[in-house]
């Protein structure tokens, strides 16, 4: 008999290849640094799996590449302690670069809410970058209900 269905351990593992289509961030003035928090989340949210916090600041960190990952791997040991700390420290660290940045604030409060709002008016979940970035200027995070 199957015990599949039963909560708790041990259940089957979901097979999610979350390394595809993983977005990257260079900090190379290609890609906007806000833009690059919200394909974060959006990733994230399309593989429907409740990641542990932990996960997600190590899937974060794998986003990084060039002067972003150099960047990551001088800030001090244990100075982060979960996702939201990792995005403010991103936050600090390129606000000043990518204007952009202070419509995404409290990324991790209200990014779910804003991908609602995306779905809806763009009916799908394939976003385009602009489609993305205008969405983000016409409806910043913080005009956007806590999750």
């Amino acid at each position: 008999m199957s015990q599949d269905h039963i909560p708790g351990f041990p259940n089957k593992f979901p097979k999610v290849n979350w390394q595809r289509n993983l977005p990257m961030f260079k900090d190379d003035n290609r890609n906007d640094a806000a833009l690059h928090l919200v394909r974060f989340h959006l990733h994230i949210h399309k593989l429907k799996i409740d990641f542990p916090d932990y996960c997600l600041m190590k899937i974060f960190m794998a986003t990084l590449e060039g002067d972003a990952r150099s960047w990551y791997e001088s800030l001090l040991p244990t100075c982060i302690h979960c996702l939201k700390d990792f995005h403010t420290m991103f936050f600090e660290r390129y606000k000043e670069f990518y204007p952009s940045l202070n419509l995404v604030q409290n990324c991790c409060k209200h990014v779910y809410s804003f991908i609602e709002h995306l779905e809806k008016v763009y009916e799908d979940d394939d976003f385009m970058d602009d489609e993305i970035m205008e969405a983000l200027y016409e409806n910043p995070f913080q005009q956007h209900k806590e999750c």
